[in-house]
């Protein structure tokens, strides 16, 4: 089934939502350019892991997600993100 509770309230994959916002807290404390490009990075990879595990969450429950409130990673305006 799909995961429950918290964020999952709102992501199917918020593991990865508190990913990418932990990289970001760490890039904007430290500064570094080389911090940022790996969040990016980082980013980018997730959000396409994202993508294919909402998928076979909605092919596993044979439910719609979106009525639900629930998106992939990011809010759901920006779900139509080519990798998110």
């Amino acid at each position: 089934g799909i995961p429950h509770g918290h964020a999952f309230a709102w992501f199917s994959c918020a593991n990865y939502t508190m990913e990418i916002l932990a990289w970001i807290g760490f890039s904007f404390l430290t500064g570094l350019s080389s911090a940022w490009i790996f969040t990016l990075v980082a980013t980018v990879q997730m959000g396409l892991w994202a993508k294919k595990k909402h998928a076979r969450y909605l092919q596993v429950t044979n439910i719609n997600l979106r009525p639900l409130g629930i998106s992939k990673v990011s809010p759901q305006s920006l779900d139509n993100v080519a990798w998110f």
